[in-house]
């Protein structure tokens, strides 16, 4: 496996590497990465310093959006890029069905403010 490129944009990491693969083809591979910490602490302080009209609910890394993109994409039969502009309007059941789970579900309570609460 050979790094090709790296590249550093708005916080996350991401990483091309070519590989063979088992028929001996080469293969390119695009890794991300994000440090969720920032991310953590920006929940836990908004979390504590609620104000009178405010409510925040969750502060979620662009990775994660990105991964839930491609997972839904999977589900929906659409292209990632159109579950992104389906999440990003908000408009139908499904990116509704979504951001609950990103703001209210189990699996991401530590970017929830309420976990902090």
């Amino acid at each position: 496996m050979k790094l090709l490129d790296t590249e550093y944009a708005a916080g996350i990491t991401t990483k091309t590497w070519l590989h063979t693969d088992a028929n001996g083809d080469d293969v390119f591979t695009t890794q991300t990465l994000q440090s969720a910490d920032p991310v953590f602490k920006k929940a836990k302080y908004l979390a504590q310093n609620k104000g009178k009209d405010f409510c925040f609910m969750a502060s979620i890394p662009a990775n994660i959006i990105n991964e839930i993109c491609y997972s839904a994409a999977k589900t929906w039969g659409v292209k990632p890029v159109d579950v992104m502009r389906e999440l990003m309007s908000s408009k139908t059941d499904r990116s509704k069905a979504l951001w609950k789970q990103l703001t209210k579900g189990r699996d991401h309570r530590k970017f929830q403010a309420s976990h902090y609460a």
